[in-house]
């Protein structure tokens, strides 16, 4: 097993697949040969190693899969898959994480510096963000701070003591 961290390969073959699963998942599982290991912040030369990438072709995962593939150069075709560019050329970063699933641990790759796992943050109707901040406003009533702080009070307030005024702050001008 692969550590977990950042590896620098090239893209060799894609071929389309189907999930073994309920859904009959399309998918697309790409060979990539890593050639370096990211250690101490330098690239190390490995033994050259195969790895398959596996993006699905669904409906949900088409856009997030689309921009992957535009990334590695992609050529569009279905029927031929092949890519063109850096990331056959040259190579690109790519990441193993590992995860468990069904019991056992497992490398699971994708394309390296891809944000939050290249998930498209969608923003909600306007209707939904106007639900969401009355919803707040209902439920946080209680805890609202005031509206507003008062104003200061004023530096000095005069006050009468027989027929002058005086400052209420001026400790010779207190009437005993």
């Amino acid at each position: 097993m692969m550590n977990a961290t950042n590896y620098y390969g090239k893209v060799r073959q894609g071929i389309l697949g189907t999930a073994n699963n309920e859904k009959k998942t399309p998918y697309i599982a790409l060979t990539i040969t890593l050639t370096h290991e990211a250690e101490n912040g330098q690239w190390v030369d490995i033994q050259p190693v195969d790895r398959t990438v596996y993006w699905h072709l669904s409906d949900a995962a088409w856009p997030h899969t689309v921009k992957r593939l535009e990334t590695i150069g992609f050529t569009g075709d279905f029927n031929t898959i092949a890519f063109a560019g850096d990331a056959v050329d040259a190579g690109t970063e790519w990441n193993c994480q590992h995860e468990e699933f069904q019991g056992k641990t497992r490398e699971r790759w994708d394309l390296a510096n891809w944000g939050d796992g290249g998930k498209e943050h969608i923003s909600p109707a306007g209707d939904d963000v106007r639900k969401f901040n009355a919803r707040w406003r209902t439920d946080h009533a209680a805890n609202r701070p005031p509206a507003g702080r008062p104003a200061p009070p004023p530096k000095t307030t005069a006050v009468t003591v027989g027929d002058e005024k005086q400052s209420e702050f001026d400790p010779d001008g207190i009437p005993f």
